[in-house]
């Protein structure tokens, strides 16, 4: 990808592509400009934003199946996961946990999701791992632990609980960049992950209200932690069909004679008919 590396994407600026071409005195700049009013310099602004978003905003991936589940399961999960940040403090003060000692589990929080970060970024570098079934199992556990937590009276249970919940939330600040690059290519990783980006921005914003409500209507902290911590597992569960997918797809390839070639960048190539004749045509002694 020409925007990975800084000269990369220097070269991709209008500006310097002239002189970064082989052949520079083949082109020519243009050098009429027309006069454009205040109203026409404004529309042209709007269309080169509205190009810039509709380029950014490519929900053309969205077809591809993997990505798709991918996003629906990041979705969930960050919608319901802030709910132990939310209420476990004042849960801990409910069932009679020092002040202190409540805010220490988020601290216990924090201190296992480093170390789990580390950890699951290299266990899922490993050769004989698999980032998807680290992930989906990391996220399940993830909420099965939220659905301990408001059962647990015990202040070193809950500390427990809540170290469990921080060393495997964070299979997902470290595998999902690992995992969006299986799912599509490399070519297409930026757009995927800022698209992926969206959808947990917009889940955080939906999340905490819905959950407050939960919390106000019920009167408790029951329901938000047991309807949290089974959309956890259900995400971490639909990504099962991942896997399945992609061995459906690498036995069952798409068998088309086109000479259209679309390769895993998304961009098609053509082949020349030419060419195509030439290899059916049997070679001569």
């Amino acid at each position: 990808r020409q925007s990975m590396t800084y000269r990369g994407a220097m070269l991709n600026i209008h500006r310097y592509r002239l002189r970064a071409s082989s052949c520079p005195d083949i082109y020519r700049n243009s050098i009429i400009t027309i006069a454009k009013s205040q109203d026409e310099r404004a529309w042209t602004y709007l269309d080169d934003v509205g190009e810039l978003i509709t380029s950014c905003v490519d929900v053309s991936y969205c077809m591809e199946a993997s990505y798709l589940i991918f996003a629906i399961s990041n979705f969930v999960l960050y919608v319901f996961y802030d709910t132990v940040y939310m209420y476990l403090t004042d849960y801990a003060l409910g069932v009679g946990v020092s002040a202190d000692d409540s805010a220490n589990l988020i601290s216990v929080i924090g201190i296992l999701n480093c170390l789990g970060t580390v950890l699951m970024g290299y266990v899922g570098d490993r050769t004989w791992s698999s980032p998807v079934i680290l992930y989906n199992v990391s996220m399940v556990i993830c909420g099965l632990s939220i659905i301990s937590m408001p059962f647990i009276t015990n202040y070193w249970l809950l500390a427990m609980t809540s170290g469990v919940f921080g060393l495997f939330i964070s299979a997902n600040y470290a595998l999902t960049s690992v995992i969006l690059v299986e799912l599509v290519s490399l070519e297409a990783f930026s757009k995927t992950y800022g698209m992926l980006l969206l959808i947990q921005g917009v889940a955080n914003l939906i999340g905490p209200p819905l959950v407050g409500y939960v919390a106000d209507t019920t009167g408790d902290y029951v329901m938000p932690f047991v309807m949290s911590g089974l959309f956890i597992v259900a995400c971490g569960l639909i990504l099962n069909a991942i896997p399945l997918i992609q061995r459906y797809k690498h036995k069952c390839p798409s068998s088309t004679s086109s000479p259209v070639d679309t390769p895993k960048n998304g961009s098609p190539t053509v082949i020349s008919v030419y060419n195509l004749k030439k290899k059916s045509e049997p070679s001569q002694l």
